[in-house]
């Protein structure tokens, strides 16, 4: 029944004039109701195969609309080209990681590190069935050492992309592996690097801290989003001055993936961070 139910709404979202009205139903339907709690759906959308556990919000919005930060994808492509190396940081179920796949082409590369078990199979899952032989999958988290971090997901926010280092009460926990970006380069000797998403859940400016070699020698695009609410009022300035320090400039996303130097878009929380100004 749940399958069926999850269908039929698939089909009504797709109608443009009706996919508006997907976030109300997920607040006052979908998410008090559980109801599709334990659902797992396997889609094809932009000819990649998902494997989407939809009482999860991202796999949700994924399934129901075909769409997960469409404009943040748009300004991935303007900038990532063939064979070039994405790191993609925070990669969760791989949604980033799938399209940069294709951008960079088989002489390109994707590294995604995702630290939480439950993100990291599906990532790992999501490579798999579609052959993919571009990306390779790392279990670690990426901050400013070399360590061990506590993660918490709280699952009753039904949200996998809300899993974050800050202590979050009766929250499922796991140990994990802590890299540096810098570290890691140095390590397996990569010669460039063009662009890195972050979506650290508050662990910004630490991620950003343990790549400041790579971000000096390569100069590659930056894609953050910036959490307040997690890691405190003033993260947003700190992760701003750092990036600023090294040359970088803000610029703001659209709806339609068009970055300006003026806000254009409050809700967004995601950032594009260049060398170069416009």
């Amino acid at each position: 029944m749940k399958l069926l139910i999850a269908k039929f709404f698939r089909v009504v979202f797709k109608i443009p004039v009706l996919k508006p009205m997907f976030f109300g139903f997920h607040q006052r339907v979908f998410k008090p109701y559980n109801l599709f709690k334990n659902l797992v759906c396997e889609v094809e959308h932009d000819g990649l195969k998902l494997k989407l556990k939809i009482d999860d919000w991202i796999q949700e919005k994924i399934y129901f609309t075909g769409e997960y930060e469409k404009a943040e994808l748009n300004v991935l492509r303007q900038y990532l080209k063939k064979g070039g190396v994405f790191l993609d940081v925070g990669a969760n179920l791989g949604w980033y990681s799938l399209h940069a796949s294709k951008m960079v082409g088989e002489n390109g590369k994707i590294i995604s590190f995702e630290p939480f078990s439950t993100n990291y199979s599906a990532l790992k899952t999501h490579v798999s069935i579609n052959s993919i032989h571009n990306i390779v999958v790392e279990r670690k988290a990426v901050g400013n050492a070399l360590g061990t971090l506590t993660m918490y997901n709280d699952e009753q926010e039904g949200n996998l992309g809300m899993v974050t280092a800050k202590f979050v009460e009766n929250a499922k926990k796991e140990l994990v592996d802590v890299i540096t970006i810098d570290n890691y380069v140095e390590q397996h000797t990569l010669r460039t690097v063009n662009f890195i998403k972050i979506d650290t859940e508050g662990f910004e400016l630490a991620t950003l801290e343990g790549m400041r070699k790579t971000l000096q020698n390569f100069s590659p695009k930056i894609l953050i989003e910036i959490l307040d609410d997690v890691a405190g009022e003033d993260n947003y300035q700190k992760v701003h001055e750092f990036l600023y320090d090294l040359g970088y400039h803000k610029f703001y996303i659209s709806d339609e993936g068009i970055i300006s130097s003026a806000p254009t878009c409050i809700h967004r929380k995601n950032y594009l961070f260049i060398k170069e100004k416009l």
